[in-house]
């Protein structure tokens, strides 16, 4: 199971019950995000929920979003590779740029438009995620959602085909219903 980071998935890990062991991986699709919590960091909840589940656990050891395309380049060949640090995720620049592309959300840090496509902005070369076109090609692609202020992220990103199984809150289901029905 690919895991991605974030304070929903950290939240619906509290409520893991499972009632038997499984024979299940469970695997980062991205690197780490250096300023988040320590519990919230996709290495974590990748660790706590592969022990919930008796499985096992795979994480990329590195920073997700590297300083260059040639950086990203070089950790992608790597075999083994090395912690990083760095005290903010993205800088001002990135943000803006992110702005001016018109980005609707992420899924696994990839960067997606209105229209659930691809972004393509520097961020994508600079990234180490999972890419889309391998993203896409997951059989069963389950997004766990919460936040009123997602609601164009996942609209985006069911016309886009990034979604196949949606579980959210009930805010988030309404705000969805309404930019339906606009």
């Amino acid at each position: 199971m690919g895991v991605t980071w974030g304070s929903t998935v950290y939240h619906m890990i509290n409520y893991l019950n499972p009632s038997q062991k499984v024979n299940a991986k469970f695997v980062t699709l991205h690197g780490s995000i250096a300023c988040c919590e320590n519990e919230l960091d996709v290495r974590t909840l990748v660790s706590r929920m592969a022990k919930a589940f008796f499985g096992e656990n795979y994480y990329l050891l590195t920073d997700a979003l590297m300083s260059s395309k040639e950086a990203s380049r070089i950790m992608k060949e790597e075999k083994k590779n090395p912690f990083l640090q760095s005290p903010d995720f993205m800088f001002t620049e990135d943000l803006e740029m992110l702005k001016q592309e018109n980005v609707s959300g992420d899924i696994a840090l990839r960067f997606f438009d209105h229209d659930g496509q691809e972004c393509n902005t520097t961020l994508k070369e600079r990234m180490i995620s999972i890419s889309m076109e391998q993203f896409k090609k997951i059989d069963r692609k389950i997004s766990l959602v919460s936040g009123v202020s997602k609601a164009n992220a996942v609209l985006s990103a069911l016309k886009g085909g990034l979604v196949d199984v949606l579980i959210l809150d009930s805010n988030l289901a309404e705000a969805l219903l309404k930019l339906t029905q606009e």
